[in-house]
């Protein structure tokens, strides 16, 4: 079953969305925040994030090194035609041989996308909602909130909004970082 690129660059907007929560009053994300972001986080969320997050953070790893608006949008744009396009040979969406041949943060990435797709699926009449990360739906037919918002815009360059009331804003296509981090609703 094939699943296209933008759903997994969804994916890992998401995982970069989590950390740009993570970060402090001064926009940077230290090793200490991202280990308190992680517990609020489950299943391959969680991982997903976690492998991102020190993906970016390998780049700088000496004592007391954090992670910045501008090392996270690098990040993005490397990952996604590094760790995801250029495994699209054919550019009809990613196969599972494709998908078979991606490091472990492409797999995590394609694996959230999935979830994320399923969660928005239609359920049967009166099924219920789907509980995602701490998001919560209502009751009825459809449902599926994704905690921490999920990421829209197209799937190359803009930035993004965060449901519950945050603006992660910053540019994965070559633009400079605009919009809160932290604490706004």
């Amino acid at each position: 079953m094939r699943i296209s690129k933008a759903d997994v660059y969804k994916a890992l907007d998401k995982a970069a969305a989590n950390i740009v929560k993570a970060a402090g009053s001064d926009g940077r994300v230290s090793r200490t925040e991202m280990t308190k972001a992680l517990k609020g986080l489950k299943g391959t969320e969680k991982q997903l994030t976690d492998m991102f997050f020190k993906f970016i953070d390998k780049r700088d790893a000496k004592a007391g090194a954090t992670v910045t608006k501008t090392d996270l949008n690098k990040a993005i744009a490397y990952a996604r035609k590094e760790l995801i396009a250029d495994y699209d040979l054919n550019n009809n969406g990613l196969s599972d041989d494709e998908v078979a041949k991606m490091s472990k943060t492409g797999k995590l990435a394609v694996a959230l996308a999935k979830e994320m797709k399923a969660a928005k699926a239609p359920k049967a009449p009166g099924s219920g909602g789907t509980r995602v990360s701490g998001g919560e739906s209502g009751g009825g037919s459809r449902g599926g909130r994704v905690s921490g918002g999920e990421s829209g815009g197209s799937s190359r360059g803009g930035g993004y909004r965060v449901s519950g009331g945050e603006s992660g804003g910053y540019s994965y296509g070559g633009g400079g970082y605009g919009g809160r981090v932290g604490g706004g609703e």
